[in-house]
């Protein structure tokens, strides 16, 4: 590798040494620079840009030795390659200037070819290597940038997220005023004298309305749970009331649908949960299996310890998951195929997060007779 851009700068005292040095390297093409003591060595290197330092050892005042370990101790030149020309041969002296920061020592009288060649190989390294810091420099660049880039989006991310917790508040409790409207317009006009048909009609609006303060309710706790803006409380509780406090309100579905109950939990189960959210994570998965189970079906809700911890199963005689619900069970909308009027989509995928809040887990599947829950708690 011969560049035309590479500046060799020949420090020596003898005027026929320059003569020939200076003669042999620009004949190779080199631009070369001269200095006949250490002084102009140091004011050269300030004021010119030097790839390289050929060097004599024997220089009066200062030998060359102690020029390269005055060159070495400017930072700016400690990658600057130095090589000794010396005649002699001595490994101490050898080995000594190695250790000011000299990167080779070639000994008088040179080999023209050798030298040359010798030159060459530290040229291409000093190269290479500067190339490498240029890249190391961009790529730390290009990564601040990027980071800043990251950073900037994460922060527009969290405002989305706190915007996005706001609006969902915000459209929770305009929702539900006018339900509340709603739901006490359809009592008064119960109380009054309606024909059958108009019965009908307001039970089915009066479940509708249910259901749609149900899904504003549910999207707000999931926006809350995945934004961390809810603020669990955990407390040591009997699994049973857990239970107990999820079936309020089933006894009468249970009884017009002729469903037996069996609830087989001990008094002694305790675990570690926020009370309103796990009952809202039962009273989701009983209200899914009495809603599919057929009439005069069986409904077995069961507790026990297991390894590191307890384990509450919902078993139902339903229909069972889909083949599709089954592959994309606890996805946002995913599960069933009537997600959009029934919420399936967000009770379950609620379910899991109210289960990862407690580092505990969920499964669910079918069993020979219809569908299985599987709730796990972790000891303390």
């Amino acid at each position: 590798m011969v560049n035309k851009n590479f500046t060799i700068l020949i420090v020596d005292d003898d005027k026929s040494n320059l003569h020939v040095l200076g003669q042999l390297l620009k004949e190779t093409g080199y631009r070369i620079a001269i200095a006949m003591s250490g002084k102009q060595a140091m004011d050269i290197l300030f004021s010119t840009e030097v790839d390289l330092v050929l060097l004599d050892v024997m220089m009066p005042e200062i030998d060359g030795f102690e020029i390269c370990r005055i060159i070495k101790s400017k930072p700016q030149f400690h990658s600057l390659p130095v090589l000794y020309l010396s005649a002699a041969t001595e490994v101490d002296q050898i080995v000594k200037g190695f250790g000011y920061g000299a990167v080779d020592y070639i000994t008088k009288p040179f080999n023209a070819k050798i030298l040359l060649t010798r030159i060459n190989t530290h040229l291409e390294l000093q190269h290479k290597t500067k190339e490498l810091q240029e890249l190391n420099r961009n790529l730390e660049k290009l990564v601040e940038a990027r980071t800043d880039e990251l950073n900037k989006a994460n922060q527009e991310l969290l405002h989305l997220d706190e915007v996005k917790t706001e609006f969902l508040t915000i459209i929770s409790h305009e929702i539900r005023t006018p339900l509340n409207g709603i739901m006490g317009g359809f009592q008064l006009i119960r109380n009054s004298n309606v024909d059958e048909n108009m019965t009908k009609i307001f039970e089915i609006l009066e479940v509708s309305v249910d259901r749609l303060e149900r899904y504003a309710l549910n999207a707000l706790l999931i926006t809350n749970l995945k934004t961390r803006k809810y603020k669990i409380e955990l407390t040591s509780i009997p699994l049973i009331i857990l239970v107990k406090d999820a079936l309020d309100g089933y006894i009468e579905i249970l009884n017009n649908k002729g469903i037996q109950l069996d609830v087989e939990i001990s008094q002694d189960l305790i675990v570690k949960a926020d009370k309103d959210l796990l009952t809202k994570c039962i009273t989701s998965l009983l209200d899914n299996a009495v809603k599919f189970s057929p009439y005069n079906a069986k409904i077995i809700i069961k507790a026990y310890s297991v390894e590191n911890g307890v384990l509450l199963e919902i078993i139902d005689n339903g229909e069972g998951f889909t083949p599709k619900a089954l592959s994309n069970l606890f996805k946002l909308f995913m599960p069933g195929q009537t997600f959009v009027d029934q919420n399936e989509g967000l009770e379950l995928a609620l379910c899991k997060l109210i289960m990862e809040a407690h580092k505990g887990t969920i499964e669910a599947k079918n069993h020979t007779n219809g569908a299985l829950v599987k709730l796990f708690f972790p000891d303390e």
